[in-house]
């Protein structure tokens, strides 16, 4: 998605009101950690209208790292009875297809999709296009990292305290995809 000032306040808000008008989805992966090796444990998609798309728990091939689970509190005992990776891929591949997808944090949800593609040897999905609401909310709210002129990563609690969002303390995925959906329509109906 393209506008004529991405990295500004007045940019962020035009490319909500254009995503919010076109349609787009968004995706959130919770994971068995951090790393190179960490897969996705629990997957999401929704549609800008709230609609879930896709909703799952994923069995994965490891434990779950305790600062992990610390984060999202789902457990591996959880996660006994859940569909494999490769059970689960045609259905996000059909989720996303012609789609463009939006993450808070998009750089990491994709890792985590990739690196478990490549553990499961499927391919990634295919979407139309991809971009991040944590960036954009970034360039939204303004404030530069020290030192630097990018502008400063704001966690998604963060970003929904900004907004006064009311949000349950969970971290799952859907709860994160609706937080998403939530701040871009804040940002969508600001004022230039």
């Amino acid at each position: 998605m393209m506008n004529k000032h991405p990295n500004t306040r007045s940019g962020s808000i035009l490319w909500a009101r254009q995503i919010m008008e076109t349609g787009f989805d968004i995706l959130d992966c919770e994971t068995t950690g951090l790393g190179g090796g960490a897969e996705c444990i629990q997957l999401t998609v929704m549609d800008s209208e709230g609609r879930s798309k896709l909703s799952t728990y994923v069995k994965p091939s490891q434990r779950i790292e305790p600062g992990a689970f610390g984060v999202h509190g789902i457990s591996n005992e959880m996660l006994i009875h859940a569909p494999l990776f490769t059970q689960v891929i045609p259905s996000l591949r059909a989720a996303v297809s012609g789609r463009l997808v939006v993450a808070f944090n998009l750089d990491f949800d994709r890792r985590i999709i990739r690196q478990t593609c490549a553990r499961y040897h499927v391919d990634p999905p295919k979407a139309a296009g991809f971009d991040c609401a944590m960036l954009r909310f970034g360039a939204f709210h303004g404030e530069l990292k020290k030192g630097s002129q990018q502008f400063k990563w704001h966690s998604l609690n963060n970003a929904c305290k900004y907004f006064n969002i009311e949000r349950v303390s969970s971290h799952e995925s859907l709860v994160d995809c609706r937080a998403t959906l939530d701040i871009i329509m804040h940002m969508a109906t600001a004022q230039l």
